[in-house]
């Protein structure tokens, strides 16, 4: 599960309308070092602390690789999926579920690596399933209920289902209805939903407002699973391993740098996310990958969708993670 609401939902509208898509323009080319012996890499980000990483290793990081990035911010999946096919990118931040819902409907991207993980401890969760509710004080207490998630058979769906079965709830029993973060505290407060799973910097927001956390969900549902991902085309994958390589190097590098100094990771959001300094001091930060370029946990990923039938088509995994090479 991820921190950049909208995203999930556009990846599998952009699949939708990208399904006869190819890889055209520079994406099937190799990249070679410029005049100034760097290797140029376009790449799209959030506008979110997801992004920390790839901002850390652009200060230090690439150029100890030989790289050059030039760093795009992109809103949504709508806006990356066309740009990775048609070389305008060659990297992009995307999220796991959404990866898979868009292999599925053919759409020839590749997953390249991993941006950040799910926490596997519980105090380091940046989602938390929340209510409004009294009469709500465990996951059993959810049954019959309408739970709220920012999209329908998404990756926060996913996590809920996950977590409230493995904590001993029964996840068949609770309705799930499609809301938008932002709207998520408003209607708990109306009691139109009963609980959410909500994220940062909602989240604390919504604590503040006097909503109360059921559940911190990602340890007992995705722990250290691939959340946010980093995703090029097919062909351009193929055809430059080497450059992937280096870029996974150096955000894996920024990675372990963000986690071990949460003070340096705020430092660096406050210089390109619109959030206040107060709310950035306050926030849980994501857990950022810092082994980028290991990708096996999609395929448990795959399993957990397939488990609470997420999936309208299967994706060829082979071609998702490069492994048919």
């Amino acid at each position: 599960m991820r921190r950049w609401p909208a995203t999930g939902v556009l990846l599998v509208a952009a699949a939708l309308t990208c399904a006869g898509c190819s890889s055209t323009g520079s994406a099937q080319t190799g990249a070679a070092p410029a005049a100034d012996g760097l290797t140029h890499l376009k790449v799209g980000v959030s506008p979110t602390t997801v992004s920390v990483a790839v901002y850390l290793a652009k200060d230090k990081y690439f150029a100890e690789q030989g790289l050059a990035v030039d760093l795009s911010v992109i809103q949504s999946g709508a806006e990356a999926i066309p740009r990775l096919l048609n070389g305008s990118l060659d990297i992009a931040l995307g999220d796991a579920v959404g990866a898979l819902q868009s292999a599925g409907n053919k759409v020839p991207l590749r997953v390249v690596g991993v941006a950040s993980v799910s926490p596997s401890d519980p105090a380091l969760d940046y989602s938390g399933i929340v209510t409004g509710d009294a009469g709500i004080t465990d996951v059993a207490g959810l049954s019959n209920r309408t739970f709220a998630v920012n999209q329908l058979n998404g990756g926060a769906q996913l996590t809920a289902l996950a977590a409230i079965d493995a904590k001993g709830g029964d996840s068949t029993k609770v309705k799930f209805v499609e809301l938008p973060f932002p709207q998520m505290t408003a209607a708990l407060q109306a009691k139109r939903v009963d609980a959410a799973l909500i994220v940062e910097p909602f989240l604390s927001a919504g604590t503040k407002a006097g909503l109360k956390t059921v559940l911190a969900p990602q340890a007992y549902s995705v722990p250290g699973l691939p959340s946010t991902l980093f995703v090029s085309s097919g062909k351009y994958a193929d055809a430059n391993a080497a450059a992937i390589s280096k870029f996974m190097t150096a955000v894996s590098a920024a990675g372990k740098d963000a986690n071990a100094d949460s003070a340096k990771a705020r430092a660096v959001a406050g210089t390109f996310t619109n959030l206040p300094a107060a709310t950035l001091q306050t926030i849980k930060m994501p857990v950022f990958a810092e082994q980028a370029a290991d990708t096996s946990g999609m395929t448990k990923m795959l399993d957990l969708a397939n488990k609470y039938h997420l999936l309208a088509k299967q994706p060829d995994m082979a071609a998702v993670l490069g492994s048919g090479k």
